[in-house]
């Protein structure tokens, strides 16, 4: 996986939309929605735990071995780090459904937020400007 990333990284010459030091387990996914003039950022996590031993499932003449991952906990993330290199001017950043306007910083179109902390779905609203 880390040389994936890397590869990822080289290939797009430093110009990743999302950065973020969530682990690799974790999801992030960036919407925009033109008519709310917004993106919405959907940050998803939850730590997996393999319980008990491979299963074999068949189904008709298919056989394959399953491994079950069980959700025992949601433990939190904290200190949550997001660059967002975005084509649009930000004005304000929500979360929600908290209706909490963060805090955010930027430099030309790369825009920094910070998070405390989250538990299994955080969704972050980046309000931009009008035309």
């Amino acid at each position: 996986r880390q040389y994936l990333a890397k590869t990822l990284r080289f290939l797009l010459k430093n110009d990743e939309t999302i950065i973020s030091n969530l682990p690799s387990t974790a999801r992030l996914t960036l919407t925009e929605q033109v008519k709310q003039r917004r993106y919405v950022l959907h940050l998803l996590y939850a730590n997996t735990i393999k319980r008990g031993a491979n299963m074999s499932m068949t189904g008709g003449t298919v056989t394959r071995n399953t491994e079950i991952e069980i959700i025992e906990e949601l433990l939190p993330l904290n200190d949550i780090e997001l660059e967002l290199r975005l084509p649009r001017k930000i004005k304000r950043v929500m979360l929600e459904p908290q209706d909490e306007e963060i805090h955010f910083s930027h430099h030309e179109n790369v825009y920094s937020i910070k998070l405390k902390s989250f538990i299994c779905h955080q969704m972050v609203v980046l309000h931009w400007q009008q035309p």
